[in-house]
């Protein structure tokens, strides 16, 4: 489910991740300079008349911070990753008004203090925040001056609503009743009995709360909520308990892609078959299906991004287009989630400097954002508006079919039938 805004899948999957020491690499570079050509034609800029941090006559330049290093190498690569390999992309074509675009990367070792650190160090040198990624974001990101866009997708919605802060897809919390009306139109009679799989950490209970407010709203009765630790594999007790109560629909969407594999291989040795498993964004991920197994053929996933997996390549080009330049900025690394956010990040970037003047400034920049009304990284995601801090209303269902992902609904695009609900009694 689309919780607190669709960028909260970020926020299942970290319980799990924390602890994935076999996530590889550290960050993409620091002080990054991008790949490919450097513009040579084209008359030359003269560099802009009052001078603005972070850009010159030839480049541009923006931070990131994400966790990268520390006790859990590689944990948010992909959030560097999908930003250097938007920028590659952008600089292959000549850059933007015959400049370079680079990004100055900061490793935040996922701390809350060098998260601040981190940030501090990159305020005098970026014309802006692009594509930061952390649990701690909080930590470096309400420290940002309000003069300095962060465009990032931030796990924390006070950030989040912060003037500066302009995201992909925006954190909210509530919950998007798109995935509810479906779920009613093809499990009617199941509504009465939910069940759901809740991570044990501060953000995701938090999440959960937002759901729950609109899934009573919405005519859903939970009957079971059964919370998990921080790299637990055994699932057998609460499989139990919620057969015992009769669950009809488990929802998997507040816990990260190896709980979900682990769960569904409990469910299925307790013979525990609800009417469906189902998921928001986490278990849609290239390891899914080799650690679920035949289990894996259980769970219905909704999204609210493409198939960026390969899957929609023959239809949405921006799916093409990211796999391609990712394979660019690192070659070898699967895309996943963290990656679209770092691409969508920089894609959004891209669309407001284009429209910041031929000599772009921070101010300049803040301004065009807030024009920005509707945006979709070339249907990469669903539709949303970053000016209005406004979550997307739209998603699409997969499953898994043959040991491999495929479209339950629409055919091709999103559908967009439900509409963004709100807990007031949460930030």
């Amino acid at each position: 489910m689309a919780n607190r805004g669709p960028v909260l899948r970020a926020a299942l999957a970290v319980a799990a991740l924390l602890l994935l020491a076999g996530a590889c690499g550290k960050g993409v570079a620091g002080n990054t300079t991008t790949t490919g050509a450097p513009p040579t034609s084209g008359p030359t800029t003269t560099g802009p008349q009052t001078p603005s941090p972070g850009v010159d006559a030839t480049t541009i330049t923006v931070g990131n911070v994400a966790t990268t290093g520390g006790i859990v190498p590689g944990l948010f690569l992909g959030a560097q990753v999908g930003v250097q390999a938007y920028f590659d992309y952008v600089n292959s074509t000549g850059g933007i008004d015959h400049r370079r675009l680079v990004v100055d990367d900061g490793d935040d070792q996922l701390q809350c203090s060098v998260n601040d650190s981190a940030t501090r160090a990159l305020m005098p040198k970026v014309v802006a925040f692009v594509g930061s990624f952390s649990i701690w974001d909080a930590c470096g990101g309400k420290l940002i001056p309000r003069t300095i866009a962060n465009i990032s997708d931030s796990l924390d919605p006070v950030v989040t609503k912060l003037p500066n802060t302009f995201s992909p897809q925006p954190i909210q919390n509530g919950l998007s009743t798109g995935p509810l009306l479906w779920l009613k139109q093809h499990y009617p009679s199941a509504v009465s009995a939910v069940g759901a799989l809740v991570g044990n950490i501060s953000t995701v209970q938090d999440s959960w709360k937002g759901e729950e407010y609109v899934l009573d709203r919405e005519g859903f009765h939970v009957v079971d909520v059964e919370d998990y630790d921080v790299g637990q594999t055994q699932f057998d007790a609460s499989v139990i308990r919620m057969k015992d109560d009769g669950v009809k629909i488990v929802l998997l969407d507040q816990a990260d892609v190896n709980a979900i594999a682990a769960f569904l291989d409990a469910a299925n040795l307790e013979q525990f078959h609800p009417a469906v498993f189902f998921n928001s964004g986490s278990a849609y991920d290239g390891s899914f299906i080799k650690k679920a197994g035949g289990a894996s053929s259980d769970i219905v996933v909704d999204l609210h991004e493409a198939l960026y997996l390969g899957q929609d390549a023959g239809t949405v080009p921006a799916v093409q287009l990211f796999g391609h330049w990712i394979n660019v900025a690192h070659p070898g690394y699967t895309p996943d989630i963290y990656s679209v956010f770092g691409w969508a990040s920089a894609a959004l970037f891209v669309q407001a400097l284009r429209n910041a003047g031929s000599d772009p400034t921070r101010a300049s920049l803040l301004a065009a954002l807030r024009q920005v009304r509707t945006f979709s990284a070339d249907g990469l995601i669903a539709p949303d508006d970053p000016a209005a801090k406004t979550p997307p209303d739209c998603s699409l269902v997969v499953r898994v079919v043959g040991g491999q992902w495929q479209r339950v609904s629409p055919a091709s695009g999103f559908m967009c039938s439900g509409t963004y609900i709100y807990d007031p009694a949460l930030p």
